[in-house]
């Protein structure tokens, strides 16, 4: 199994904020910081809120709840994201 490095990139300033940010996004690689295409980013609440990481490792999953957290998903085995 490779090992995966992510990457996120929030598009506001999440912390001071109180309200909750549209979107994540950012990027996966392999820990030899080469791109990741298909892996599953997925809301555990919401089977239906869930994004795949293009060619260039690039996701972006909107309706983001603050204080929650994301599955992703690499060759079947779910990783937790805290967010």
């Amino acid at each position: 199994m490779k090992l995966i490095s992510i990457f996120i990139l929030i598009s506001s300033i999440y912390t001071c904020s109180e309200k909750p940010p549209k979107f994540l996004h950012g990027y996966i690689y392999t820990t030899g910081k080469k791109p990741i295409e298909g892996i599953k980013i997925e809301d555990p609440t919401n089977k239906n809120l869930f994004a795949k990481t293009y060619n260039k490792g690039y996701f972006r999953i909107n309706s983001i709840i603050k204080g929650r957290y994301l599955y992703v998903i690499y060759k079947e085995k779910k990783l937790t994201l805290f967010i």
